[in-house]
């Protein structure tokens, strides 16, 4: 079962059901969102493929004229955005898939089941890649990990306006180097205070 939403021409939401040969979509009744075709599952106690199917009508929309004309929205939402996180898998290459199909082994033993995580992993290595003569889009600007995205020189003159504002308020306080043995005896005071207040 595939489901799409979708706008009409009108600009009115539908959901529908991506036929077999995967050039259309029947528009479901009843629903504007996959969000409510879900919750309406729930409360019927009826599988979501068998209801979706259920509700589908005999019209046959162009699922390709949808896509060129721009009309195909996110596959799921959420009324308020707010509640709504899509996250992915977290296998971002060989390493991190191999490690997490040890943690899944490990947790459900080896002849345990690939896990769904993996089944995804293992379909983008197979059909991710772009087809051929697909042309590439430079990013305007370099993408950078997060181990070179920044470096001690950017950070301090990024905090540094607002650090000579607090500074001229006199809301920094001045470095002091506290020594160990003024720590050590604090906390033995602290231990002693909070043991004695203890209940009994």
């Amino acid at each position: 079962m595939r489901l799409i939403q979708y706008r009409q021409k009108n600009g009115s939401r539908k959901v529908g059901l991506v036929t077999e040969d995967g050039d259309h979509v029947r528009p479901i009744k009843g629903v504007a969102t996959i969000f409510e075709l879900a919750n309406l599952a729930i409360d019927k106690r009826k599988p979501l493929a068998k209801l979706a199917e259920k509700r589908a009508t005999d019209e046959r929309v162009d699922y390709l004229a949808l896509l060129k004309a721009g009309r195909v929205l996110v596959p799921l939402d959420h009324p308020e955005p707010a509640r709504f996180l899509v996250t992915g898998t977290g296998l971002t290459h060989l390493g991190s898939a191999d490690a997490r199909n040890k943690m899944h082994a490990a947790t459900h033993g080896g002849d345990a089941p690939e896990s769904d995580s993996m089944k995804i992993f293992r379909m983008g290595i197979k059909g991710g890649k772009p087809a051929e003569g697909f042309a590439k889009t430079p990013h305007s600007r370099p993408m950078l990990s997060l181990d070179n995205a920044y470096n001690e020189a950017d950070l301090r003159a990024w905090g540094q306006p607002e650090r000579e504002k607090l500074d001229a308020d006199g809301l920094v306080p001045s470095r002091r180097k506290v020594s160990i043995d003024t720590v050590k005896p604090a906390a033995s005071s602290v231990a002693q205070q909070s043991h004695s207040t203890r209940s009994p």
